[in-house]
């Protein structure tokens, strides 16, 4: 038996180990990266119309989707995180959700600009639904949820804003998250 030895080519080994291999009951896939040409579309529009004063009178449909309660019942941000168990961010979800706010109301007469946060919006939503919203009801640990946000929402659509002229940070981004939770868009429970 010993002594002896084994050449093996082409074959693939995933996983070695001397006895168990244990693997995390919970993964954390990022949300995959597109090409965002159309945002990239939207920033040269917002420039062209803030550099020639084009300016629009109201909210485009689709961002008077985002901007408006879904559900009947309005409990408020604060009562809807803490029903998800996430008190301990109260005060930051209230601020970032506040500073974008402010910037969504800021750019709000132009119509670029208002379609640039519509897309921003959804994708915050769209990644919230399918990469955190599923660990959310399955009880995950709050450490791994909130990997999850950062992996699938706040890294990809930061990457997505390179170019970005509204000055769009992190900070933003979460609160894109706070504000969808404000207006029913996202639940922090089952």
């Amino acid at each position: 038996m010993f002594g002896h030895s084994t050449a093996q080519e082409g074959n693939v080994a995933n996983d070695l180990a001397g006895r168990d291999i244990i693997k995390p009951s919970y993964t954390v896939n990022a949300a995959p990266l597109q090409k965002h040409n159309k945002l990239k579309e939207l920033f040269r529009a917002f420039e062209h119309e803030k550099e020639n004063n084009i300016q629009f009178k109201e909210f485009i449909d689709e961002l008077e989707h985002f901007t408006t309660s879904q559900d009947e019942e309005v409990i408020g941000l604060e009562e809807k995180l803490k029903n998800g168990n996430r008190e301990t961010i109260l005060s930051f979800a209230k601020a970032v959700k506040e500073m974008y706010t402010k910037k969504l109301v800021k750019y709000q007469f132009y119509q670029s600009a208002q379609k640039i946060n519509v897309y921003l919006l959804g994708l915050t939503w769209q990644y919230f639904m399918t990469s955190v919203y599923p660990l959310v009801c399955n009880g995950a640990p709050e450490s791994v949820v909130n990997d999850a946000v950062k992996n699938s929402i706040i890294d990809p659509l930061l990457e997505a804003l390179d170019g970005d002229t509204l000055g769009f940070q992190p900070h933003d981004i979460s609160g894109m998250i706070y504000f969808l939770t404000g207006n029913c868009h996202i639940k922090w429970n089952k």
